[in-house]
């Protein structure tokens, strides 16, 4: 409970810090520019391990402690209980999942991403409705070099304002 706690207090913290930290060095910037583009790599993994139904590999991409925050839901944390969210109902597919980010700020070892997300789904083989809406993901870099979401939060967006956002 205490890394949790000290998770989301340092989530928080990168949440106020969005101006970033500038710099003259290009060193600085090139790891910056390696590290957004790592993290929208692991963004892209994400949505095809949803489209494929592979909960292992989309389970993955969170750190251990992980946190989803989903419209409506209580905080879904860890791996066991990230691995019992996302896993899909009988006769559910994910036909297209894809997000956009809008803005992706570095801070060391943590990482404020924001954003759209759209897709669509099937239920026994029947496109259902389009779906799209926001998210904000807090990534985190791990001692093995790969980021992974600390925490995952996201809301659906009305059709009609969907339609006319992003």
């Amino acid at each position: 409970m205490i890394n949790l706690f000290r998770n989301i207090v340092a989530a928080l913290g990168l949440l106020l810090i969005i101006t970033g930290c500038s710099s003259d060095s290009a060193e600085l910037s090139d790891t910056t520019e390696q590290s957004i583009a790592a993290i929208q790599q692991q963004a892209q993994r994400f949505s095809q391990a949803y489209m494929d139904g592979d909960i292992e590999t989309l389970v993955s991409l969170y750190t251990d402690d992980g946190i989803a925050a989903a419209s409506g839901r209580d905080f879904v944390i860890g791996g066991a209980a990230l691995n019992r969210f996302w896993q899909l109902p009988p006769g559910r597919s994910i036909l297209h999942h894809q997000s956009t980010s809008l803005n992706i700020q570095v801070n060391g070892e943590l990482a404020y991403d924001w954003g759209y997300y759209s897709g669509q789904a099937a239920q026994d083989g029947e496109p259902l409705p389009p779906f799209r809406g926001k998210y904000v993901i807090v990534w985190q870099l791990g001692e093995d070099g790969s980021w992974r979401m600390l925490m995952d939060m996201w809301n659906s967006m009305p059709a009609e304002q969907a339609a006319t956002s992003g």
